[in-house]
């Protein structure tokens, strides 16, 4: 049920523009392609959500805290074959509580988006920190990390950037 209601509230946040039917959209397959390779190769259980029309994936990964699912090194490669970044203006993860889990949870999570040839891709990582009753938590190593991946115009991809917050290279 976790799960379900990240994967569902990224998905708002992601696909707020609507999605395109025109000619010359990638089939799924070849958005297929495309997150796999943005995927982390250490990925565990990843979870492609079914019947949508775009793709998205869920899976978790072992991290520093505060590093992201995705390397800084796989960002800049995909530039260097033509994707457009967009990432948070500074280096701080956005944060906030979550009061729908029992005991509450503190959420950091950092989003991506990039797009190339009407494509677009967007990373989101996010660490969950359990909140006692005297507020001190304790990090934990897990990331949990969602793939979108969908056919988009330059428009819709630009203000999916926009509707994070971030600025494009």
């Amino acid at each position: 049920m976790f799960r379900a209601r990240i994967a569902s509230a990224a998905m708002c946040m992601a696909l707020s523009c609507a999605c395109t039917n025109s000619a010359g959209e990638s089939s799924k397959a070849n958005l297929e392609e495309h997150a796999n390779y943005f995927l982390p190769e250490d990925a565990t259980d990843v979870v492609t959500a079914p019947e949508l029309p775009w793709l998205q994936k869920s899976f978790n990964v072992s991290r520093e805290p505060l590093e992201f699912a995705v390397s800084v090194e796989k960002l800049n490669h995909a530039m260097s074959e033509g994707w457009k970044l967009c990432e948070p203006s500074d280096r701080e993860w956005k944060e906030f509580d979550d009061a729908t889990f029992t005991p509450p949870r503190h959420t950091r999570q950092r989003v991506y988006v990039l797009s190339k040839d009407g494509v677009l891709a967007v990373l989101i990582g996010m660490y969950y920190t359990e909140i006692d009753g005297r507020s001190q938590a304790q990090v934990k190593m897990n990331q949990h990390g969602i793939l979108i991946v969908r056919n988009a115009t330059e428009q819709e991809a630009q203000e999916t950037a926009q509707s994070f917050n971030l600025k494009c290279l």
